[in-house]
């Protein structure tokens, strides 16, 4: 049986998740790594994209962040 992404013609949903993990951001509520950056009235807030927690990563953070990724993913703080 073949999964409905397979169907549509789209990528696996495991290869994206890997990616996502990959900046090793996690949620602290619950195991998942989907987390989503934005910034709103100026201040940048991670959103874990499985149970909505909303935090603000704290510098120590942004530190460990920026020494994983490449430098166009790199977060000025």
């Amino acid at each position: 049986m073949s999964s409905i992404n397979e169907k549509l013609g789209f990528k696996p949903a495991g290869a994206r998740a890997r990616l996502n993990a990959l900046s090793g951001v996690g949620c602290p509520r619950c195991p998942h790594h989907h987390v989503l950056s934005n910034v709103v009235h100026g201040r940048l807030l991670w959103t874990c994209g499985a149970c909505a927690f909303a935090w603000t990563p704290t510098s120590d953070d942004l530190t460990a962040y920026n020494a994983r990724v490449r430098d166009r993913d790199r977060i000025a703080g």
